[in-house]
C-alpha cells in the first residue's frame, strides 16, 4: 500500500469539512480529527465512504479501506447530550444478532423502490449501533415537518421489521407510509410519460436520510435540553 498525504470531504448533515490526514493511518486515528472538528464522540460517530460503501472500522487502515485524496464520506452522529449515556453495544452483542435464526425481513417493492429497501436493509442490518440508536429516540419530541415526519416513519419501519422478525413469520413487510412521505419530497416523486414513479439512486436517498435523521435527532435534542432549562 502506497503510504501518502490526503485530503478528504465528510458531510456531517449540511456541513461539509475538508480533513487533511494519512492513509496509513487507522480509523480510530481518524475519528479523533472529527471528533476535533465536530465535537462528536468517536464511539457515537458512523461514517460511510469505504470501499463498498462501508461503515469505517476503528482498526481499519484508511489506504486499505480505499479511502484516498478527494474521498467523500458521511458521518451520522450527534454531539448532542441526548446520547450522552448512550453505550455501544459490545462484539458479542453483535455476533449474537448476526447469529439469530429469524433471518432479516423482506421489504416490499412498491414501485422502482429498489433504492430506497436496499439502502434500508443495510442500514438495519448492517449497523447494529444504529439500530439501538434509534430506539433511543423518542418519536413524539420529533419535529412535525416533513423531514421529522420521514425521520418517525424510518424509526417506526424499523420497530416493525424488528418485532415480525422476532416472531418469525413473515418473511416481508411493507414500508408504505415511509414511501409516501418519501415521495412528498419532488425529487423522489419523478414519473416517466406512462405514469410510473422513477428509479432513483441510493446514494442520493442514503444522505437524503442521514441528513432527515441528523437534522431531526438533533432538533429533538435542543428541544429537550431547553425543556430542562
Amino acid at each position: 500500500m502506497k503510504i501518502e498525504d490526503i485530503s478528504v470531504f465528510l458531510k456531517w448533515g449540511k456541513e461539509v469539512f475538508t480533513i487533511e490526514t494519512n492513509t496509513s493511518r487507522s480509523g480510530g486515528e481518524f475519528k479523533v480529527q472529527v471528533m476535533s472538528l465536530t465535537e462528536v464522540p468517536i464511539e457515537y460517530q458512523m461514517i460511510f465512504g469505504c470501499k463498498d460503501y462501508a461503515m469505517l472500522q476503528d482498526e481499519d487502515i484508511l489506504g486499505e479501506v480505499e479511502i484516498k485524496n478527494g474521498s467523500r464520506l458521511e458521518m451520522i452522529g450527534s454531539s448532542h447530550e441526548l446520547f450522552s449515556d448512550y453505550i455501544p453495544p459490545k462484539e458479542e452483542e453483535i455476533k449474537k444478532e448476526a447469529l439469530q435464526v429469524n433471518p432479516p425481513v423482506g421489504l416490499v417493492n412498491l414501485g422502482n423502490t429498489c433504492y430506497a429497501n436496499a439502502t434500508i436493509q443495510a442500514l438495519l442490518n448492517g449497523c447494529l449501533g444504529l439500530k439501538n440508536l434509534l430506539s433511543r429516540i423518542s418519536k413524539s419530541s420529533l419535529p412535525q415537518n416533513q423531514l421529522g415526519k420521514l425521520a418517525f416513519e424510518f424509526i417506526s419501519l424499523s420497530e416493525r421489521l424488528q418485532k415480525t422478525r422476532e416472531k418469525g413469520k413473515d418473511s416481508y413487510s411493507s414500508p408504505t407510509r415511509f414511501i409516501q412521505i418519501l415521495r412528498s419530497f419532488s425529487q423522489f416523486n419523478e414519473k416517466t410519460e406512462r405514469g410510473f414513479h422513477k428509479q432513483q439512486d441510493a446514494d442520493e436517498f442514503f444522505s437524503f436520510l442521514m441528513n432527515a435523521l441528523e437534522t431531526s435527532i438533533s432538533w429533538t435534542s435542543l428541544r429537550e435540553t431547553s425543556a430542562l432549562e
